[in-house]
């Protein structure tokens, strides 16, 4: 995984120690129970996620520490020494009102709610006829399943009721943008 260099800049800019792994050899039963190895990036909302466990990236400071091991277009996702997912808002000013947010109580929670999100935005891509209702729908459906599995999750201003909002308004980039038309001369006057 390669973190965005602004992100890395960001943490240094207030107040985090960086500090990277070395390459380390992993068991059967290391791989069988790695959670990262089921997340994939999705680069058309900037989600990226280390691929092994020695490229998550320490991250220290007087208010969060532990893993960084992934990122969005708010900021990086840590999971911390108590097993909590947290976004730090470094990207996006005020979405959150706070910098420090809770995502989910655990990994293998967020990797769910993950994998629930990524698979809203394809099933809204095969309701091409309708959009718009059918995010309504949609949305509301992947914001009900993120709350069997992690309930404080998609509360007012967290991560995933965020998400959620940006599927429902079709904020979401789960198509070619119109931009990459106009860029590349495909739009018509």
């Amino acid at each position: 995984m390669t973190i965005d260099h602004n992100i890395l800049e960001n943490l240094r800019d207030h107040g985090f120690i960086i500090e990277k792994r070395n390459i380390e050899k992993l068991s059967l039963a290391d791989i069988k129970n790695d959670r990262l190895r089921f997340l994939s990036d999705y680069l058309a909302m900037n989600f990226k996620f280390a691929k092994f466990p020695d490229e998550m990236i320490i991250v220290k400071s007087n208010k969060i520490s532990g893993d960084l091991f992934g990122q969005t277009c708010y900021g990086p996702l840590i999971l911390s020494a108590d097993g909590k997912v947290h976004l730090i808002s470094t990207e996006i000013p005020n979405v959150f009102k706070r910098k420090i947010i809770i995502v989910n109580s655990k990994l293998d929670n967020f990797v769910r709610c993950y994998s629930l999100y990524i698979s809203a935005l394809y099933e809204l891509r095969a309701e091409f006829d309708d959009l718009e209702n059918s995010a309504i729908v949609i949305a509301k459906n992947f914001l009900k399943k993120a709350s069997s599995i992690d309930p404080h999750s998609v509360k007012k201003y967290s991560f995933w009721a965020q998400y959620a909002f940006l599927l429902e308004e079709l904020q979401a980039v789960f198509t070619t943008p119109w931009a990459e038309y106009i860029k590349t001369g495909r739009l018509a006057s």
